[in-house]
């Protein structure tokens, strides 16, 4: 299926509760605030690396829906971010602009809207939000994640359909175990480990699958999770579960049409 027709359906299957998630999700609201400010200022990426300068930085976060914590005290120490890639949340967003092919720029170059990136801004919400999620899905990295550990150097060749036909097998309205998920997906792709390091490969693999498929599908409201209380103070909570929302399963729909050869 063509692009153009890919959205044509997508617009298709939404309801005003689509549209209203739509219009809420912070993610998309806080890449309208950064080409908004990238359209206002003449910004240049840093010698080093590409990245946005500090002082930039430090403007955008307090116009994201969630500003991100620039500085904090661990005991008596006062720590601060040194570089764009320090703060997260709008690293990602840097780069899902990026992947969008809604900016273009680089080291020592000026970081500046594209045409598309243009027409983003006054398009429907719907059409932003599909246009930011495709973008990631077909042209992101990822392994590029806040809490990835170094397991991988690449992803296996057809690693995303793999992920697209699990999660359009999973029951509508109803939760699966995370585990369950991760260990179909380890089988689906051919993972494979000594049995010596069965247990830590394991743990480390669920890891990354939590960090590069489930967080950013989260962040999108493509899918929900529950997860457990820590059982130690600073712990991460554990995934216990995930369910595809109703929106995401028909993204997901989609997602599926645009990859299978002649439908």
């Amino acid at each position: 299926m063509e692009p153009h027709l890919a959205l044509s359906h997508w617009l298709t299957l939404l309801t005003s509760e689509d549209e209203n998630l739509a219009q809420a999700l912070p993610l998309r609201r806080d890449v309208v605030s950064l080409l908004t400010y990238l359209k206002e200022h003449k910004i240049t990426g840093t010698q080093s690396t590409g990245n946005l300068p500090r002082k930039v930085v430090q403007e955008v976060a307090v116009k994201f829906v969630n500003p991100p914590v620039l500085k904090f005290k661990y005991g008596e120490t006062t720590i601060e971010f040194k570089n764009e890639g320090d703060v997260w949340s709008i690293y990602f967003i840097h780069l899902l602009a990026y992947w969008a092919d809604l900016i273009d720029g680089g080291r020592g170059q000026r970081w500046k809207l594209t045409p598309k990136g243009e027409k983003f801004l006054t398009s429907p919400v719907v059409e932003q939000f599909y246009t930011l999620f495709t973008g990631w899905w077909f042209r992101g990295d990822w392994l590029v994640t806040p809490m990835y550990i170094q397991v991988l150097d690449e992803l296996p060749i057809g690693f995303s359909k793999n992920v697209l036909s699990l999660l359009m097998e999973t029951p509508s309205s109803q939760s699966v175990k995370f585990t369950d998920f991760a260990n179909r997906i380890i089988e689906l792709v051919g993972w494979r480990w000594s049995p010596q390091d069965s247990d830590s490969i394991l743990l480390d693999l669920h890891s990354t699958i939590e960090s590069i498929v489930i967080l950013p599908l989260e962040a999108f409201c493509v899918l929900s999770t529950e997860r457990s209380k820590p059982k130690r103070r600073y712990a991460n909570p554990e995934l216990k579960s995930i369910r595809l929302a109703d929106i995401g399963r028909k993204l997901l729909s989609t997602l599926r049409k645009v990859s299978t050869k002649g439908s």
